[in-house]
């Protein structure tokens, strides 16, 4: 009954579309039915002016038989004319005509060379057409509206972000013998990839002064592996205007460090990197925290506890049902993986401790 109902109702729609339309086809013909006529008038009239004998009728005298032949070629032209525009006029009027420029106009709006042309503020522009709240919203809080612009600023904003891919992290929990301290080895790997032209910063930032990073590794497309050097920075600089980094705006920060890729490796259009940091906690515990800087298509942690320590927490921060995270072996061991686009600023906390501490 109700599949029924719906079909009725589409054709009481459909026949009231019909009707305006065929209402519409009767106004202009109406309108522009004086034009089909003098259109018709005037062919006729150059006709029986190409036909004419002027030797008969003795116009010799009145006017000159070219001049005579261009009047008639005008007017049928003329009328010409008119009757195509009263057709075309007429045609264009109809619902299916109506439909099929629509459809057209719509396949050329969504093609890519035709985005490509519009400036960012074109698109900006379109996208606040496209996506506004509805009126019953925007009447009950009209703020809803600046939520909206927010996320269109920043989806504009994608053309220019960097992002990685196989983003993978393996962590070995251990006592240093020398400290005395909780310390974690880390191995970071990810592909970046070039954007407009240019790759990410390589800069890394940290929570804590006691950490030690190796020089990277890079590797291009074809292999070759290439170590670069990186430089520490305080916290002073991490803020200063005059040093590019990711993290200028960011409190929790105490050091980093920066890398600057050379010249010869800016030529691919991806590569792959590799960093071996050593991140030292405190004498029974530490919490090791992880934030991705840039978008990753797809993410794995694989953390081990040595000796006496253990994982005693850990938290992810993003969309919990995003992650796959496996702890076991007496929660020594923790697998967490992600296996789909992970945002900028989303990561893990891992509390590590001796298993007769923080009970």
């Amino acid at each position: 009954m109700i599949f029924s109902g719906k079909r009725k109702k589409h054709k009481t729609e459909t026949s009231q579309n019909d009707s305006v339309a065929m209402g519409n086809r009767k106004i202009i013909g109406k309108t522009f039915l004086p034009a089909l006529f003098i259109g018709s008038l005037l062919i006729l009239f150059s006709i029986i002016i190409s036909d004419i004998h002027i030797s008969d009728i003795q116009f010799y005298e009145i006017l000159p038989s070219r001049f005579l032949g261009i009047v008639s070629i005008f007017l049928k032209n003329f009328g010409i004319a008119l009757i195509i525009a009263y057709i075309f006029t007429f045609v264009s009027s109809t619902h299916n005509f109506i439909e099929f420029i629509r459809d057209k106009l719509i396949n050329i709006m969504i093609t890519k060379d035709f985005l490509d042309r519009l400036s960012n503020d074109e698109r900006q522009q379109m996208l606040k057409t496209i996506l506004k709240p509805n009126k019953e919203i925007s009447s009950v809080y009209a703020g809803i509206n600046d939520y909206f612009n927010k996320y269109i600023t920043k989806s504009l904003s994608l053309f220019k972000t960097h992002f990685r891919g196989s983003y993978t992290l393996n962590a070995v929990a251990r006592i240093d013998e020398v400290r005395n301290v909780v310390c974690i080895d880390v191995q970071i790997g990810y592909r970046m990839y070039k954007v407009f032209g240019e790759f990410e910063r390589l800069n890394v930032g940290f929570e804590d002064e006691n950490v030690e990073e190796e020089p990277l590794e890079v590797y291009s497309p074809d292999g070759t592996k290439h170590s670069v050097s990186s430089t520490a920075l305080s916290k002073s600089e991490l803020s200063s205007k005059e040093t590019d980094t990711d993290f200028r705006n960011d409190p929790s920060l105490v050091k980093g460090s920066l890398a600057i890729l050379p010249d010869e490796l800016k030529r691919h259009d991806y590569l792959d990197i590799r960093r071996k940091i050593t991140e030292y906690g405190n004498d029974h515990w530490h919490l090791f925290t992880l934030r991705t800087t840039q978008p990753c298509d797809k993410f794995s942690i694989h953390l081990t506890c040595e000796g006496d320590l253990m994982i005693k927490k850990y938290i992810p921060f993003g969309k919990i049902n995003s992650f796959n995270i496996d702890c076991q072996k007496e929660n020594k061991v923790i697998s967490i993986f992600c296996n789909e686009w992970m945002e900028a600023g989303l990561g893990v906390a891992v509390l590590i401790a001796k298993r007769d501490k923080l009970q």
